[in-house]
């Protein structure tokens, strides 16, 4: 199972309701686990050893991209103290992955530091 998320141009009103109707027909080549892996190999290269790929969600529109979410991980951690910490994309036809600003790359960065090191959990 997948999920597919598509963003509609529409502003939802303050007051009421909004009909939405979508449709999506795109050739899709790159799978969700190949989408996670390319994710995955340019984490640990580009950003940190200490971050994980998380389950990936289709965002359909002109350029459809598998939206990776980024997880801190620590050894010793447990899945449920794992938080999400920003997303990388990756392109659903090419499986290129969309590179990350260096302003994306440091904040993320910047939250494994900070977190790891309010952390109580002890070094493995």
């Amino acid at each position: 199972m997948f999920q597919i998320l598509i963003k509609s141009p529409e502003r939802f009103p303050e007051n009421g309701s909004l009909r939405v109707e979508a449709h999506f027909a795109q050739e899709i080549s790159v799978s969700p686990v190949q989408a996670r892996r390319k994710a995955a190999g340019y984490l640990a290269t580009e950003v940190s050893m200490a971050i994980r790929a998380g389950e990936p969600i289709l965002i359909a529109g002109q350029q459809p991209v598998w939206r990776v979410p980024v997880h801190l991980h620590l050894p010793g951690s447990g899945d449920d103290l794992v938080p999400i910490i920003g997303s990388v994309d990756v392109d659903a036809v090419t499986a290129n992955v969309i590179p990350l600003t260096p302003d994306q790359i440091f904040s993320l960065q910047s939250q494994t530091d900070a977190f790891a090191a309010s952390s109580s959990l002890s070094p493995a």
